[in-house]
């Protein structure tokens, strides 16, 4: 079973998303934001606290129990929102996925994922 708030930012803020692989699920939090409940847009009054080391506290207790959950990540994170989350996580994402292409290399972040071990991948493919 999930612990509750996973379940709560599930159902109130949409932040968490599951990827199948290997037999278990990805556990990501996909934003570093949060929208109200009901929010139909991005402007300044849709957007409401997010807790995120709440949230990735509750995805490490999801990864430590073992059962389904195999690996934990995020998802569009900066440098310093990655430095924030790591200076709390006793589990280290194992991903980071953001866009990032030729016009758009992010070559901070990816020097700054290389440097912690976590892996980035992209969100956006080539066409």
């Amino acid at each position: 079973m999930l612990e509750q708030l996973v379940k709560k930012q599930i159902q109130e803020q949409s932040a968490i998303c599951y990827i199948v692989v290997h037999g278990g699920l990805k556990m990501q939090m996909h934003w570093p934001v949060a929208l109200k409940k009901g929010a139909q847009g991005t402007a300044p009054e849709d957007f409401a606290p997010l807790d995120t080391k709440a949230t990735w506290q509750a995805m490490e207790k999801c990864y430590e129990k073992g059962d389904k959950t195999k690996a934990i990540g995020i998802s569009n994170f900066s440098v310093e929102k990655t430095k924030a989350l790591l200076s709390y996580a006793k589990v280290v994402p194992a991903v980071n996925q953001v866009e990032c292409h030729p016009m758009w290399q992010q070559k901070k972040l990816h020097d700054f994922l290389y440097s912690q071990g976590i892996h980035l991948t992209v969100s956006l493919l080539l066409y």
